[in-house]
């Protein structure tokens, strides 16, 4: 099951909606992306996390170095922008 909020949100100068890109970034493009996913230990985490990405380039990304052809077209394939984090893939399995 998806987390979900406990009830409706008001929205003020601290909380308000985010416009969505409408296509694809390009590589090289900052992104901050936020979401509830699953965590280094496994399962969902408790609380909306953001995290602040580069997104890397698609063929690079699929070479047999890092997913070897998993990245599919509905994905994005990203790499935080802390030093040390290997790239990582979102979207719809």
């Amino acid at each position: 099951p998806c987390p979900q909020l406990e009830g409706k949100v008001t929205l003020s100068g601290t909380r308000r909606l985010i416009g969505l890109l409408g296509r694809e970034p390009a590589a090289g493009a900052a992104c901050s992306l936020a979401g509830w996913g699953a965590r280094g230990h496994g399962g969902l985490s408790p609380t909306l996390q953001e995290l602040e990405v580069a997104v890397l380039d698609v063929r690079m990304c699929n070479n047999s170095r890092f997913w070897n052809g998993e990245i599919t077209p509905t994905m994005i394939c990203f790499q935080g922008r802390r030093g040390g984090s290997a790239p990582s893939k979102v979207g719809s399995w």
